[in-house]
């Protein structure tokens, strides 16, 4: 294990086929661009607008590691806009 944290992210309304700026999920000390994030959610996120359970789809997440950091990336592959709830993902940098 490089690093572990945890980030809370409430963006606002996500456009059809958009995905939000990198969400910074802090720093992680000693993370390069070849490690591994593993992440989940802090809770139960069937009940939060977005990651609900839907026939007309949900948000995806995406992780990736930089420089001492890792970030997040939410995006909306339905064919409306979607406001979704406050959601933690706590996030751990494997090598």
């Amino acid at each position: 294990i490089v690093a572990l944290g945890a980030v809370t992210h409430d963006h606002g309304s996500l456009g059809s086929g958009n995905c939000t700026t990198a969400i910074d999920g802090g720093t992680a000390t000693g993370t390069a661009t070849t490690d591994r994030i593993t992440w989940n959610f802090n809770g139960d996120p069937t009940s939060i607008t977005g990651f609900a359970p839907s026939a007309s789809g949900g948000l995806f997440i995406y992780a990736y590691p930089a420089s001492d950091h890792v970030y997040f990336k939410l995006c909306n592959n339905t064919a409306g806009a979607i406001d979704p709830g406050e959601i933690t993902l706590n996030w751990m940098v494997l090598r």
